[in-house]
């Protein structure tokens, strides 16, 4: 039977090499979204497509939850995966939020040892400029997806080692800032190459068993701890409304309405009673699921109350959500998503407002 400090000692491995994939990154990109903002991260995904391990201190944090899984089995169903591969996107809706805006270009790189997928690697930089109708292709008044951008579905960006020349000559035609996409793409490619090394001498020594069981534990460990946050409130239900102080092209407010509610260490959020998705580019492509912008407030909880949480998928475990489709939190295909943080920062807001009802 496999210790617990052999698993913990693994996982804390994984985490650490999450940071140096950034610090790759950081240090060799080229745009000022990632060395001056650091909009961007890195992780490393499970078989399944859950982050099994995130940075702890680098990056964007609250993207923990998000899932690789629609996006790999999107180009997994056309054709095999092979080794170097690198799969690119940055679409919403093809990858059911897996990038939250187009200007999200993610990177997603399987991992064989033997010949088998032991992992993914997984990287996204906010890109300087993804074409569409104004420059930094955000913009609230974009009125439809193809207003904003080139939408990459989840295609081969690099096949078995060598960048597929036709889909890098499509991307770099598509942007007013090809020499700052480049870099980016670049130290993309780099992060998911060191952690491709990394993998490998982990598995080389500790063998696929035992990295598939840290994987397993570390995930599990993260869900248990999270309950025992939410059991620890005590059960309740609280409710809250507010509203974003227009469409976007009108003076017409949008309501957020939030229920949340806990119940033996799991928690609910019920956005029964919020406004239809607008016109204007504030919708959240969330497919109804824990989405990353929907819960960063819930993740601010729970590593308040226990510091020692680890960072990974497991801590939205114990947590569901409920949101109509067509809402503004769970728009529909070809709305536009750009602003979608000024809808997440109002939706954060008004779960504090539910939450605070605890204390």
């Amino acid at each position: 039977m496999t210790s617990t400090v052999d698993l913990e000692i693994l996982g804390t491995r994984l985490s650490a090499l999450t940071e140096e994939m950034c610090l790759t990154l950081q240090r060799t990109s080229r745009s000022l979204y990632v060395k001056e903002t650091a909009d961007f991260a890195c992780a490393i995904a499970n078989r399944d497509g859950s982050f099994v391990a995130y940075p702890n201190a680098m990056g964007v944090s609250g993207f923990v939850g998000l899932s690789i899984a629609a996006a790999v089995k999107r180009v997994s169903d056309r054709e095999p995966l092979r080794p170097g591969d690198v799969i690119i996107t940055n679409d919403p809706f093809t990858t059911h939020g897996l990038a939250t805006h187009l200007p999200d270009v993610q990177m997603i790189e399987p991992y064989f040892v033997d010949g088998e997928i032991v992992a993914y690697g997984w990287a996204f930089v906010h890109c300087s400029d993804i074409g569409g109708r104004v420059p930094s292709s955000v913009s609230p008044f974009n009125t439809s997806i193809f207003a904003e951008g080139l939408q990459i579905p989840p295609v081969k960006f690099v096949r078995e080692g060598v960048i597929a020349a036709d889909v890098e000559a499509l991307l770099q035609r598509n942007t007013r800032t090809p020499d700052a996409n480049e870099g980016d793409f670049q130290a993309m490619l780099g992060a998911l190459a060191t952690a491709r090394r990394r993998v490998e001498q982990l598995v080389a020594a500790d063998g696929k068993e035992l990295f598939f069981e840290a994987c397993d534990y570390v995930l599990d460990k993260a869900a248990t701890k999270a309950a025992a946050v939410f059991r620890s409130l005590g059960d309740g239900s609280y409710r809250a409304i507010d509203f974003l102080d227009s469409d976007g092209l009108s003076a017409t407010p949008v309501r957020i309405s939030i229920t949340v509610t806990i119940s033996d260490g799991h928690l609910t959020v019920d956005f029964a009673g919020t406004d239809p998705q607008v016109e204007a580019a504030f919708n959240v492509a969330s497919f109804g699921t824990t989405h990353a912008w929907l819960t960063t407030r819930i993740l601010a909880l729970l590593m308040t109350v226990d510091p020692t949480l680890p960072l990974n998928a497991g801590l939205l475990r114990p947590v569901s959500l409920k949101a109509a489709r067509g809402s503004i939190v769970n728009a529909e295909y070809p709305h536009a998503t750009g602003v979608r943080h000024a809808t997440a920062s109002r939706v954060n807001d008004v779960l504090s407002a539910a939450l605070i009802q605890i204390a």
